[in-house]
């Protein structure tokens, strides 16, 4: 699809128009909410029976050191509380996943906008590895949904929510968890053929210094690169993309003709706009994007379960960020110039 009109919704007539969903929706949320309640306080009644005969056994066997191993155990089931319940602002997923079925769709018809979201879909743990922006080694756990996907114009796009974290134990035996990236990562067709791969980072302290490229290595590229690299590349102007980004490069010559002043300046821009974390690879004839989100946490198009299915305040908040996601897809395409012949 080539332009596009900018179209907009009114939450009250949205309500309307999904009417009969949203009491399917509300009944699938009370029943949620029930259960999960239901849940929470048989984890509740397990842990204060457990913990009362913890303290009568240990009272009657051990009564000089009792305090202290009564100390001990509190703490042990304080956190196996905290870990055993789930909230009830986050539910299960199930009816998450069922609310976004229905808005998300509906939604992207009443945009007239030629693509498919699929809330239970994401980018595969291999595609995202494949960027070369991370390796299996930083990260335990993965996963991706809410996926946008379909042409712009010419060009295939698919987009969708990643978070990558890394678990490890703390000095006290808990679980610590460290955000390794969550935002959005994407997937475009380039417009111009390509063979060797070339990444794009934003610079930091530890980077060379701006006018000096580096080579690819392979370890840089992990696992899933069957280059080599031998060439080192050449020292280029100091300019603000140097300034900003550190290029990484299997071919030095091709990745100069790939970065075209051009594509250079709105690759600025777009890092101006979407935040100095922006990442990007080409490879296998595609652009591949990172985007970390601005708002540490942020559930873009989930509802609260506590929350009515049919809130207004909740509709609207989702929808707009539904809507600023799907439009999204047709901004990276036109700010990054990826449409062949365009």
């Amino acid at each position: 699809m080539g332009g596009h009109t900018k179209k907009y919704f009114n939450e009250f007539v949205l309500r309307q128009e999904l009417k009969e969903e949203l009491k399917r929706l509300e009944a699938l949320r009370k029943d949620t909410v029930v259960a999960l309640r239901r849940r929470n306080w048989l984890v509740r009644g397990a842990i204060v029976v457990t913990a009362v005969a913890l303290f009568m056994i240990l009272w009657k066997t051990l009564p000089p050191v009792a305090p202290l191993l009564l100390a001990m155990g509190a703490l042990v089931l304080y956190a196996l509380y905290g870990g055993c319940l789930i909230k009830e602002d986050k539910g299960d997923g199930s009816y998450a996943q069922e609310y976004k079925k229905v808005v998300g769709p509906h939604l992207l018809r009443s945009l007239d906008l030629d693509l498919e979201y699929r809330p239970d879909r994401g980018v595969p743990q291999e595609r995202f590895l494949l960027a070369g922006f991370f390796s299996g080694r930083d990260y335990s756990h993965y996963c991706s949904e809410d996926c946008l996907e379909g042409k712009v114009g010419a060009t295939q796009v698919q987009m969708a929510e990643v978070q990558a974290m890394r678990e490890t134990e703390g000095s006290s035996g808990e679980m610590i968890s460290t955000e390794i990236f969550c935002g959005w990562f994407v997937i475009a067709d380039f417009p111009r053929p390509f063979r060797a791969p070339v990444v794009v980072e934003p610079r930091s302290v530890n980077s060379n210094p701006p006018g000096v490229w580096s080579v690819f290595s392979t370890r840089k590229l992990r696992t899933h690169s069957d280059q080599t690299f031998e060439e080192s590349l050449e020292q280029v102007d100091n300019s603000d993309f140097e300034k900003m980004f550190v290029v990484h490069a299997a071919d030095p010559g091709e990745a100069a003709d790939l970065l075209t002043p051009g594509l250079k300046q709105r690759m600025l821009v777009f890092r101006a706009s979407r935040g100095s974390g922006v990442r990007f690879a080409f490879r296998n004839s595609q652009l591949m994007i990172a985007i970390p989100n601005r708002v540490t946490g942020k559930d873009w198009f989930d509802p609260n379960p506590v929350k009515p299915a049919s809130d207004v305040l909740q509709l609207n908040a989702i929808a707009l960020s539904f809507v600023k996601q799907a439009r999204s897809c047709l901004g990276i395409v036109e700010e990054l110039n990826l449409n062949p012949g365009a």
